[in-house]
């Protein structure tokens, strides 16, 4: 094994020459916020880049290699707003609860063998009931549905929570 101390902190462990199985480690990316996903994905491009490079054996401790290593970076944090929140910030979180009803008006589209129709139908079932038995058995198949919401009703609950 092997370890590079590079700029910015990224450290590369290599491991047996030839057979891969490095690893990269750094405080790189932003906080977990939802806002920094891309600006985090660009850091896990540059950070698999890097190590690839290392396993490959160019020497990314070279001055050269060090330096674009912190133009990059500094291009990613330029690129992307990075939201950061230090622990004397408030973070307010709002928790909400729906609760959500509709009238549907759904027309469903089945495909069933007519032989096993009019069997289901001529025992006396009524046309729900031999449609639901030829589904359970396997010999109606749903093809598609149609639906158009008639009416709607929503009720909310809010409560703001500190964190």
């Amino acid at each position: 094994m092997k370890t590079l101390n590079l700029v910015l902190g990224i450290t590369v462990t290599l491991g047996a020459e030839g057979l891969g199985g490095g690893s990269i480690e750094s405080n790189l990316k932003a906080q977990g916020w939802k806002e920094n996903e891309e600006f985090n994905a660009g850091v896990d491009m540059m950070e698999t880049l890097i190590l690839a490079h290392a396993e490959a054996g160019i020497d990314v401790t070279a001055e050269a290699y060090q330096k674009g290593i912190e133009v990059t970076y500094e291009t990613l944090t330029n690129r992307f707003d990075v939201v950061e929140v230090s622990y004397d910030d408030y973070v307010i979180v709002r928790q909400e609860l729906e609760r959500a009803t509709a009238t549907v008006n759904k027309t469903s589209y089945f495909k069933v063998p007519k032989g096993d129709w009019e069997r289901a139908i001529e025992s006396g079932e009524d046309e729900d009931d031999a449609l639901t038995d030829l589904r359970s058995e396997g010999k109606a198949m749903l093809v598609s549905t149609e639906g158009e919401i008639e009416d709607v009703s929503m009720t909310f609950h809010e409560e703001v929570v500190s964190l």
